[in-house]
């Protein structure tokens, strides 16, 4: 357990090395969908199968807030509403695929990740999509 989670540590650490860019309202990481899902993968124990389908409600996400942003007829409380129903409709999804036990654990994965990166909050971040 010890080399999974040192492994996974380094993963992320090269990755956001590499893969950091800046922006004029500080750094901002993306990592590789590839590795994303090797980190999901590890750490929560699940299969190839199970991985495909978190990530294709985590694009269908990173699509719909995308599209939110876009969308000039919407005020910034109007989109942070619906971005707030979406963040909630994507986590029902992803619960009801993993189950509360493992889904608790991906959370505490974001919840990590988002403290190595100094985010308090974020949209979804394990997406890496940057507003």
């Amino acid at each position: 357990m010890k080399i999974n989670i040192a492994g996974i540590a380094m993963i992320m650490l090269i990755t956001s090395n590499v893969n950091g860019q800046t922006t004029g309202n500080g750094p901002s990481y993306k990592i590789n969908d590839s590795i994303q899902r090797q980190i999901i993968k590890d750490s929560l124990h699940v299969s190839d199968e199970v991985i495909d389908q978190v990530q294709e409600i985590r694009e269908a996400f990173r699509q719909s807030t995308k599209s939110v942003y876009a969308n000039t007829s919407l005020t910034e409380s109007g989109k942070q509403q619906r971005l707030s129903t979406l963040k909630q409709e994507v986590n029902q999804q992803i619960e009801q695929l993993l189950g509360t036990s493992l889904f608790d654990r991906y959370l505490r994965l974001i919840d990590a990740r988002r403290a190595r990166q100094g985010i308090s909050t974020a949209i979804e971040p394990l997406t890496g999509v940057v507003h």
